[in-house]
């Protein structure tokens, strides 16, 4: 099934270059054309360049693997003179390495995406503790503001009390003290007579 893919590559392949004006090399038609070469110059460069990767080994094993198989298929087909398979498999060795490729990009988009997601829970989240700390605050405030409106209104009410119910002011005790003891005083005792010269 992947050879009759293969297959459908190539014949596209054949007839972009007979549109363009090149036409794919048979045994006879001497070097690759200049699209052909490029299937597995662009196959090489993303080989090479995948297997520096260390991140995403597992992800583009399988593919990688098929690359480097259609690649090396590529060279025993040219070096047995079959330049027709070999461009097929160098056309195939180009649709792995860019599937690979491809695999790498969109795990990392996914990855972007998730971390995305996650930062803007996060703050979602800070901004939600933050309303919710500001709405303790403002409750705060307020029971508090009552409670010196309380306060000022039970302080008026109990200086309207005294003032309403205060007793007549009493007379100075001074002059209270002053009566008081004008009504204890002795009287002085009479001065007695005077007596006669001579007398015993």
């Amino acid at each position: 099934m992947k050879f009759g893919r293969c297959r459908a590559l190539a014949a596209a392949a054949s007839a972009a270059a007979l549109v363009s004006g090149w036409s794919v090399p048979s045994r006879a038609d001497g070097p690759a054309a200049p699209d052909a070469v490029v299937d597995r110059t662009v196959a090489e460069a993303l080989v090479a360049e995948l297997e520096r990767d260390t991140v995403h080994v597992g992800l583009i094993a399988d593919p990688l693997a098929h690359a480097r198989a259609a690649l090396e298929r590529g060279t025993r087909m040219r070096a047995a003179g079959d330049e027709k398979h070999a461009l097929e498999a160098d056309s195939l060795a180009r649709e792995w390495a860019e599937t690979a490729r491809d695999l790498v990009g969109t795990t990392d988009e996914e990855a972007r995406a998730i971390d995305v997601r996650a930062k803007a829970r996060t703050v979602q989240a800070q901004l939600e503790r933050t309303r919710a700390l500001v709405e303790q605050i403002v409750a705060r405030i307020g029971r508090l503001r009552a409670a010196i409106a309380e306060a000022d209104h039970q302080h008026t009410r109990a200086r309207t009390a005294v003032e309403v119910h205060e007793p007549d002011p009493k007379p100075p005790r001074a002059a209270a003290a002053t009566s008081k003891g004008a009504a204890h005083t002795p009287a002085a005792a009479p001065r007695p007579a005077s007596v006669p010269e001579g007398t015993p």
